[in-house]
C-alpha cells in the first residue's frame, strides 16, 4: 500500500466492507471497495461464526483486486454491539496560572479513566468530551491556553475480546499484521455530525439490518452508546410473516412502502411481478415494527444516568429505516421528538448505509496524517 493511503474493514449487520481511501485536499476519496453478504451478528455474538473468516477474506480480496495492491495494514471497525462506552472526570488545580501542555493534558486523560472492572474487554479509543479551564470556559482545545485549572470530560471505549479474539487471527491469516481497532460508532458520529452540533451534544441513531445503535454524542466522543438487535430487516421478515409472501417479495415491498401516505382498503402495492398486496395492511405491519424500535431506543436512553435536554436534535442513519418513506417522520411520532436524516456537506457521500464506512475510512486518514502509524 502507499504510505498515504488506507485500508478499513466494516462490519455491518448484513455486509462485511474493506475500503481503501486516502486524504484529499476536500477531505478524501475511497479508491477501491469490497463487499461480501454474512449472516451478522445477534446480542454481541455472531450467528454464523465458521463463516467470518470465507466473508472477510471476500471482501478485503475484492478491494485489493480493484486497489491492484496488497493491503499490508488495516483499520477494523468494531461495531457497536461488540462495545462499551465509559465516561470519567478529573480537574487539575495549579498553584498559579501556567499555560496547558500536553502532560497537563495525559495527565487528565489517565486519571479520569474510570476504576471499574471491565472484563473480557479492551479500551480501543480515548477522547474528550469538553474541558473547562478558569472562568468556566468550555473547550475542546485548552493546549496552550493560560489557566489555573484544567477540567476534562472524557470518554473511553472498549472492545469485546469476543470480536478480537475471533477477527485478528482471520486478518493476520490474511498477510495483514497490523491492525488498529477503532469503534465504528464513533467514526460515523465523528463523520455525520459537526463539529458545532456535537460540542452542544446530539443523538445518533443508526438502524441497520438486523442491528441499532444509539449514541450520544458530545465533543469528539460518546458520551453513551447502547445496541439492540432490531432493524430495518425485521420489518421485511413481518411482512414476509404476516402477508405469507417470500421474503424476496418482502424486501421489495418494504422498498415500496410510503408511510406518509394514507390508503383506502381497496388499495394496493404491486411488485414487480404484477403481485398486488394491501397498502393500508402492508403499512401498518411496518408501522409496528418501526413503534418496536422507537420503544427500545426510549428504554436505551432511560438507562441513562443524566439528563438529556429536551432540544437535543436527532439525526438518524444506517440503511435499515432511513430508504423507508415516511421511516423518519413515523419514528418522530413515536419518540415525540422531531427526526432528521443525518447528512454531510459532500452529496456524493449521503449514503446512509456506507455511514460507518465513510466514518471509518475518514478517521483513518486523519489518524495516519495526524500520526505515523504501523
Amino acid at each position: 500500500m502507499k504510505r498515504k493511503d488506507v485500508a478499513i474493514l466494516d462490519f455491518g449487520s448484513s455486509k462485511i466492507i474493506c475500503a481503501v481511501g486516502c486524504m484529499t485536499s476536500d477531505g478524501f476519496a475511497v479508491k477501491a471497495l469490497g463487499q461480501c453478504s454474512y449472516d451478522g451478528f445477534y446480542q454481541g455474538e455472531w450467528l454464523a461464526p465458521e463463516k467470518i473468516s470465507d466473508s472477510v477474506a471476500t471482501a478485503i480480496k475484492q478491494a485489493e483486486k480493484t486497489y491492484g495492491k496488497a493491503i499490508k495494514d488495516l483499520f477494523i471497525g468494531v461495531p457497536g454491539e461488540f462495545t462499551r462506552v465509559s465516561t470519567g472526570q478529573y480537574e487539575l488545580n495549579f498553584k498559579s496560572k501556567k499555560k496547558i501542555n500536553n502532560d497537563d493534558i495525559a495527565e487528565i486523560y489517565a486519571r479520569a479513566c474510570p476504576n471499574e472492572q471491565l472484563a473480557a474487554l479492551t479500551p480501543i479509543s480515548q477522547s474528550v468530551i469538553h474541558y473547562i479551564i478558569d472562568d468556566d470556559r468550555q473547550t475542546v482545545d485548552p493546549l496552550g491556553c493560560q489557566a489555573t485549572k484544567l477540567f476534562g470530560l472524557i470518554s473511553y471505549i472498549y472492545a469485546s475480546e469476543y470480536f478480537i479474539d475471533c477477527v485478528t487471527p482471520i486478518v493476520n491469516a490474511l498477510g495483514i499484521t497490523q491492525t488498529i481497532l477503532v469503534s465504528s460508532c464513533l467514526a460515523e458520529a465523528l463523520f455525520l455530525i459537526s463539529p458545532e452540533t456535537r460540542d452542544k451534544q446530539a443523538i445518533l441513531i443508526d438502524v441497520g439490518y438486523i442491528t441499532t445503535n444509539v449514541m450520544l454524542v458530545g465533543g469528539d466522543g460518546l458520551l453513551f452508546m447502547k445496541s439492540f438487535s432490531v432493524g430495518g430487516g425485521h420489518i421485511s421478515a413481518d411482512l414476509c410473516k404476516v402477508l405469507e409472501i417470500s421474503y424476496k417479495s418482502a424486501e421489495q415491498l418494504r422498498q415500496k412502502i410510503n408511510l406518509n401516505l394514507e390508503f383506502k382498503p381497496v388499495e394496493n402495492y404491486i411488485l414487480s411481478d404484477g403481485t398486488e398486496i394491501k397498502a393500508e395492511q402492508s403499512n401498518e405491519i411496518a408501522k409496528a415494527r418501526i413503534e418496536e424500535i422507537g420503544e427500545y431506543i426510549i428504554k436505551c436512553f432511560d438507562s441513562y444516568s443524566e439528563e438529556i435536554p429536551l432540544y437535543t436534535p436527532v439525526y438518524l442513519t444506517g440503511g435499515g429505516l432511513t430508504y423507508l418513506k415516511g421511516g423518519a417522520e413515523f419514528l418522530s411520532r413515536v419518540l415525540r421528538k422531531k427526526v432528521e436524516t443525518a447528512k454531510t456537506l459532500d452529496p456524493l457521500k449521503n449514503k446512509p448505509e456506507f455511514a460507518s464506512v465513510y466514518g471509518l475510512v475518514e478517521l483513518a486518514v486523519k489518524q495516519r496524517a495526524n500520526k505515523r502509524l504501523f
